[in-house]
Parts: C-alpha cells; sequence; structure tokens
C-alpha cells in the first residue's frame, strides 16, 4: 500500500485531504511543519507528499528542497492559498511535480494523486528494470511480446531521443498516457517536469486557461496570475491527452505555441518563450474531425509529425497472458497476498474475452481477482460479463481465434515452467530435467525452442 503524506499546519485541512483520499488505497500521514515533514520523509519514504507552501517554521520551497536531498523518486504536490504564479514556477523548477489552490478542488486532487501513484510506480519501474528493460516481453513497464506492440517499442526507441510532437493514438485503456511518460523517461528531458493535462474531464470554458494561464484581471474572478499547465512544463514535456476536447480557441493558440514556440497567457499581450515537448494523445480520430470540421486540419498536420498507434488487447491475444502474469505480481506485492494464478477455466474465458476496456480492463479484473480469491482466481471471482462468456458457444470463428489465444497461453505457460525449474536447479540442466520428469535432449530442444541463446539464464552448467 502507498503512503502519502500531507503537510499541512492546519489540522482541518490535513483532516479535509484524508477523507478526501479514502477512495485510494493509500496509507495517509500527517506533518504540521516543515521539519516534521523532513522527518517523515526520512523514515517512511512516501510515494507521494502534498506540501503547504506556508508553514510554521520554514517556506514550503525549503521543505521542497530539504525533501529532494533525501528522495529524488518521491512526488511531491505543492497546496497554497495564493495562486502566485513565481512561487508555482520555483516549484516546478526545484523537482515539484505539480501545484494546486486552495480552496482544493476534491475530484481534481484525488485524481492527480492517483496519477502521480501510478506515474511514481512507473519510474520505480524504469528504474529497477536496468538491463533487463528491453527483454523478450517487457519495454520499461511496458509489457508484450506481439508484433504490432514490439512495433509500439521499437518506435519509442527511435522518438523519444529526439524532441518531436507526437500524436499517440488508440482505443481507452490502451496505455496512451504511459507510453508518453517513458517517451519522456527516454528523452534528454528527463530531467524536467512531465506534465499531464486531461482535456476530457475539464470543462471548456476553464481548459484554455488551464493551458496557457491568465493574468490577474483577465476576467471576472481572476484576482491573481496563474501560471498555465504548458508554461509549468518548461524544460520537460507537457502531454495533453483528449486533446480532441480541445475548443477552437485553445486550438488557435495551441497552433501559435507549437509554431512560434512562445505562449500568451489570457488576458496577457508579453510572449512567453517555450522550451517544451508536446505529447498528444486522443482515443477519437482526429482525422475524420478534420473532415466534419470539429477540428483544425492545420493543428492536426502540425501535431501529427508522428503518429504512434497503440493496438486494442483484441488485436495482440497472445499478450494476455504476460500482462496477467505482470499484474499478478502487481497486485499480489500490494495486497500481501499469495494467490497462484488464474485456474485454467477462468483463463480460459479472459482469453475468450474482447475486451472494450483492454489492458486497463484487464488490470481491474486481475486486480479484483487478488483480493476475492484465496489460492486460485476461478471462474466465480470474475465479473458477471465474463462469467456469461462460460455458457456461451463458439461459432466457428471464435474457436479459431480461441485455439490461437489458448495456443499461445499453453506456450508460454510451459516456458514459465521451464525457466522455474531452471532457477530451482541453480542452472543446472540435468537436475532440472529431473524435476521436470523429461529428458535431458528434450530440455535442450524446449531451451532452443523458447529461450535464443542470448536468452538464457546463466548460471552453473553442470550436465556432465
Amino acid at each position: 500500500m502507498s503512503t502519502v503524506l500531507i503537510v499541512d499546519d492546519e489540522p482541518e485541512i490535513r483532516h479535509l485531504v484524508r477523507r478526501c483520499l479514502q477512495t485510494l488505497d493509500v496509507t495517509c500521514l500527517e506533518a504540521a511543519s516543515g521539519q516534521e515533514a523532513v522527518e517523515s520523509v526520512r523514515r517512511h519514504a512516501p510515494a507521494v507528499v502534498l506540501l503547504d507552501v506556508r508553514l510554521p517554521d520554514m517556506h514550503g520551497l525549503e521543505v521542497l528542497r530539504l525533501i529532494r536531498q533525501l528522495s529524488a523518486s518521491v512526488s511531491v504536490l505543492m497546496l497554497t492559498a495564493f495562486d502566485d504564479s513565481r512561487i508555482a514556477v520555483q516549484a516546478i523548477q526545484q523537482g515539484a511535480d505539480d501545484y494546486m489552490t486552495k480552496p482544493l478542488d476534491v475530484d481534481r486532487l484525488v485524481r492527480r494523486v492517483r496519477e502521480l501513484l501510478e506515474a511514481g510506480r512507473l519510474r520505480i519501474g524504469l528504474e529497477g528494470m536496468g538491463e533487463q528493460a528491453e527483454s523478450d516481453v517487457h519495454f520499461y513497464g511496458l509489457v508484450g511480446r506481439s508484433a504490432s506492440i514490439r512495433r509500439v517499442f521499437q518506435w519509442v526507441q527511435r522518438i523519444a531521443p529526439t524532441d518531436m510532437p507526437v500524436l499517440i493514438t488508440g482505443e481507452s485503456g490502451t496505455g496512451k498516457r504511459r507510453v508518453a511518460e517513458v517517451i519522456h523517461r527516454l528523452s534528454p528531458r528527463s530531467r524536467g517536469p512531465f506534465v499531464t493535462v486531461d482535456c476530457g474531464t475539464l470543462p471548456a470554458h476553464l481548459l484554455e486557461s488551464e493551458l496557457f494561464g491568465y493574468e490577474r484581471g483577465a476576467f471576472t474572478g481572476a484576482d491573481q496570475r496563474k501560471v498555465g499547465r504548458i508554461e509549468l512544463a518548461q524544460g520537460g514535456t507537457v502531454l495533453l491527452d483528449e486533446i480532441a476536447n480541445l475548443p477552437p480557441d485553445g486550438q488557435v493558440k495551441l497552433l501559435q505555441a507549437l509554431d512560434e514556440k512562445v505562449v500568451f497567457r489570457l488576458g496577457g499581450t508579453t510572449p512567453i518563450q517555450l522550451d517544451v515537448r508536446v505529447i498528444v494523445a486522443s482515443n477519437q480520430d482526429l482525422r475524420g474531425l478534420v473532415e466534419r470540421g470539429r477540428f483544425r486540419e492545420d493543428l492536426y498536420y502540425r501535431l501529427n509529425v508522428f503518429e504512434l498507434r497503440l493496438p486494442p488487447l483484441r488485436e495482440r491475444p497472445e499478450d494476455i497472458p504476460l500482462l496477467v502474469e505482470y499484474f499478478l505480481r502487481h497486485f499480489s506485492e500490494r495486497y500481501g497476498k499469495t494467490v497462484r494464478g488464474f485456474h485454467p477455466e477462468a483463463m480460459a474465458l479472459l482469453l475468450r474475452h474482447t475486451w472494450p476496456g483492454n489492458v486497463r480492463e484487464l488490470r481491474n479484473v486481475v486486480e479484483r481477482g487478488i483480493v476475492l480469491a484465496d489460492r486460485w482466481i476461478s471462474i466465480e471471482h470474475l465479473p458477471l460479463e465474463i462469467q456469461a462468456l462460460a455458457r456461451e458457444r463458439l461459432d466457428v470463428r471464435e474457436a479459431e481465434s480461441f485455439a490461437q489465444r489458448a495456443q499461445a497461453l499453453l506456450e508460454e505457460t510451459e516456458k514459465y515452467i521451464l525457466r522455474e525449474a531452471l532457477d530451482r536447479a541453480g542452472g543446472n540442466r540435468q537436475v532440472a530435467a529431473r524435476l521436470l520428469g523429461i529428458s535431458l535432449r528434450t530440455l535442450y530442444y524446449k531451451m532452443d525452442r523458447y529461450f535464443p541463446k542470448r536468452d538464457r539464464r546463466s548460471g552453473p552448467s553442470r550436465d556432465e
């Protein structure tokens, strides 16, 4: 379970934030001063720190500096009652991941903490995978061995070191935000901020001011200057998720920002020079929106310097067993359980399901199974719509597809068991063959089939 540290000298604010985060699977700690916050980070290593700017013993920026000396991986979200653009920019430049103003928008706060937790888990995965980051099935936290997903891995490697705009397309749940994070982490801008804007959840009348910021007096209620999200990403990367929801005026300003590398805050006349890489994502057909006059054609071609299409899960069924294993490990560790895996009948239904929610839906199914099951995840632990597949008959076309998925599952299972036997035998092939109840010749045949020589486990070879 991840830990969130709430740092504020007002007990009412700490209580409010704690209640807001009850919907997340987190443990909340509290600190009333900067010194308490630093000590709590040292002792508990939280995943996210919600840090008030004005504390009784020191300024929030000083606390941020001390936290960063202790940990480079903790995510820090600054909270302030004053929308001070200077402090916001300083906070981002000194290592804060984001900032929010009081009074807090509860829904936005919960959503942002959830995003920071996910980004933190991905960051740990990127740092911990080392030489295994480009194995036969893993690529910096992305999982799969199908031809379509491996092409995505290859293109990410090619485009990450550049500064070109990238358009990531794909259905909801295919991992667009995660791919954008990997592109940023593999780029020369990796030490800069990675700022996300979900254009699909913000109202149209707020979206433009959120992106570009505004000057004091720009409109009724604009009592202080606000720095836009694009400006906050200086030196790093900004992801504009669900870009199709950007209103016409915002499209014009975004096109200007991309062409001239400057941005104007609402109500402002001074151009602000930008040093930002822009990545956009959409689950809609932007080309179709252009043809219907709902998206600017010039902006579409400006964004579509390189389009990276993420395949839906139904197009890569051979990746389902790998993703299941990946999520099993992840959620077993999170919930402290030793669930062995999916019962064969339950796995067969996973292979038959068409996954309209894609990888996100599969992730939720595995998490549900981990919570409900004791040793094996069976059919009764699956959502009702997947359980219903057990009562349906297969037509010829679906039967052929199911056979392919089943074959992929059998091969992946055999490969897993083979690795397990070799690990337990300490690399001794003869011992591994005896554990499996097969001949040494058969063992070598299977190793040649599943593990190219570059991928074989290193270790003692005491075959003779």
